[in-house]
């Protein structure tokens, strides 16, 4: 910026020599220069205005992906921790299955189908392209977690859990406020990831 500076005063003062010579050609060119020099400077001044602007946009952009990503990366926590803890155990959690009452009839489908799920959605939740999907579905399945638990907490109040590993001393109450905080991250974090694909797409 300073040489462009520099280079601008040298060529004023060759024009005002140009000027003593051609009077009538030179005040015409001089009054030229004194335009470009007054836009040019105008253009500098605003760009630290632009260049600050821009930098706030993108420490705003810049939180909203964070609080996705670790939204995301509770979840795939959550469901992998949950998923090896049941195949893990398989036996306790077929015996544990088979005492629910909704999921007698198909406690051996259930003991694979949902660890099967859980590690599904953790993987739709890894990759950037497949991520508002899986937000979604793991949403979707915490809120049919928590449905399940209220019934089981008002009819079968005495029967354990199946979560497996550390869920599994959760109180049915205790899983139900672990549950409803899961369902408000999830929540918050598909608005943020909106928002971020609207300003992106509004560019």
């Amino acid at each position: 910026m300073m040489q462009v500076l520099m280079n601008e005063v040298l060529f004023t003062e060759h024009l005002a020599d140009y000027s003593a010579w051609h009077p009538e050609n030179g005040e015409n060119k001089i009054k030229n220069i004194e335009k470009l020099t007054i836009m040019k400077t105008t253009s500098y001044s605003s760009s630290p205005q632009r260049s600050r602007f821009t930098n706030i946009s993108f420490v705003r952009r810049l939180k909203k992906s964070i609080i996705v990503e670790s939204i995301a990366i509770l979840y795939m926590s959550m469901f992998l921790y949950s998923a090896a803890s049941k195949l893990s155990d398989y036996t306790m959690t077929r015996e544990q299955m088979a005492l629910m009452p909704l999921l007698t009839p198909i406690a051996n489908i259930t003991v694979w189908l949902l660890p099967a799920t859980e590690i599904t959605i953790a993987i739709v939740l890894f990759f950037h392209q497949t991520r508002k999907a899986g937000l979604y579905t793991a949403t979707i399945l915490m809120f049919l977690f928590t449905i399940y638990i209220t019934y089981m907490m008002f009819f079968y109040p005495s029967l354990p859990c199946s979560c497996g590993g550390l869920l599994d001393v959760l109180s049915w109450p205790g899983h139900l406020i672990f549950n409803g905080v899961f369902i408000a991250l999830g929540i918050l974090a598909i608005k943020t990831h909106n928002k971020i694909n609207y300003e992106h797409n509004k560019k």
